[in-house]
């Protein structure tokens, strides 16, 4: 038998065709037609390997958040199937945050079904003119929807953009190219945004970095006054570690910025460095290059967001421009085996019960 061969009732019956099916483990492929099988994503992930081969590197990477006690028109859905009760979006609105919760788990199926929708009628907003992307149109996109550890949707997404600049490291055009796109697309500002929005993009530490281990996400952000691509500090320069002890040092300054210092030349006479001396500091960290956005220093925990995705979605939300093709294919590919590992460990545990057990093959596929 070759191996992937459709398995039709009729070879069933044959005894070769079986031992084939037992030798090769193919039996096992029906699992493949089960969304979040090990085989389902293992297909997902040559899809987007192979998306990245044919297309090139995307140009944006985006991650959308579900807030469901944030959408009222949600909670007023759930009010009425969960304990129908007709209420306005108003109401549902001013429902205690205990009342709110309790309805959202009572529907885990209306919430999902919810995003989806959403997600949807968002995405049809991206192809105008006057959309988030303007004149750029999305050629090609890939998104995984993936549930958090309290059960709520979040989207992960790749676009490939037309005629968006891709990175060229010897080329110092392509680079001034990449930060006048960036700053038409992605912003960071607090002031372009109201008070609640600003609220859903700070990062709270949920990461909780530990004394001497700082944020996995290597927040706060650096302030700068314009968008720049900047490039690792060479390894013999014999600066680099002068300027690392500096870029520690910055570090410890960015957690506690006082408010009088607002603008990036106040927050350079706090930190009592040069200009020169700041970018340097900067580079000494980096392994690889690096974009970093226009930031005020109020705004140094800020998450980049896209002003009319966040002011349409009203979720928290992430945006990246694509600089590193091997970087990425690894971040996504993570991202599309991140629900494989805990269901592979359950798989490998129902296998190996099944050898302690001498279970027949028909026994293990069906403890699998």
């Amino acid at each position: 038998m070759l191996k992937g061969a459709p398995i039709l009732a009729g070879n069933i019956l044959d005894a070769e065709f079986i031992t084939n099916l037992i030798q090769h483990d193919d039996g096992y492929r029906v699992l493949s037609g089960i969304r979040n099988s090990p085989s389902h994503w293992e297909a997902e992930k040559k899809k987007v390997l192979a998306m990245i081969r044919q297309f090139g590197v995307p140009s944006l990477f985006i991650t959308l958040s579900a807030a469901e006690t944030r959408w009222p028109e949600l909670l007023k859905i759930l009010k009425f199937t969960v304990d129908k009760e007709n209420i306005t979006e108003e109401e549902a609105e001013s429902l205690p945050y205990s009342e709110k919760v309790r309805l959202i788990q009572s529907d885990p199926f209306i919430c999902a079904t919810y995003f989806e929708i959403r997600f949807q009628e968002l995405r049809k907003t991206w192809s105008s003119s006057v959309g988030p992307f303007g004149s750029y149109k999305i050629n090609h996109y890939y998104y995984r929807i993936e549930f958090q550890h309290r059960g709520s949707p979040h989207a992960h997404m790749m676009l490939w953009l037309d005629k968006a600049p891709s990175f060229d490291q010897n080329n110092s055009m392509s680079t001034s190219e990449i930060e006048k796109f960036i700053d038409e697309i992605i912003s960071c500002s607090s002031d372009e945004i109201g008070e609640d929005l600003v609220n859903l993009q700070t990062h709270r530490h949920s990461c909780y970095p530990k004394p001497g281990r700082p944020c996995r996400f290597e927040i706060p952000f650096f302030p700068m006054d314009k968008t720049e691509v900047l490039f690792e500090l060479n390894t013999s320069d014999l600066r680099a570690k002068g300027f690392k002890q500096l870029a520690l040092t910055l570090r410890e300054k960015l957690e506690s910025i006082p408010t009088e210092v607002n603008s990036f030349e106040a927050f350079l006479t706090f930190a009592g460095i040069t200009h020169e001396e700041y970018i340097l500091a900067i580079r000494s960290v980096l392994k690889r290059p690096k974009i970093l956005l226009k930031r005020s220093p109020k705004d140094v925990y800020v998450n980049p967001y896209s002003k009319k995705i966040i002011q349409l979605h009203k979720v928290n939300m992430d945006i990246q421009f694509i600089l590193d093709p091997f970087a990425c294919s690894l971040y996504i590919v993570n991202y599309i085996n991140k629900g494989d590992r805990s269901m592979s460990r359950l798989l490998r545990a129902a296998v190996e019960e099944a050898k302690k057990d001498n279970k027949s093959v028909q026994q293990s596929l069906r403890s699998i």
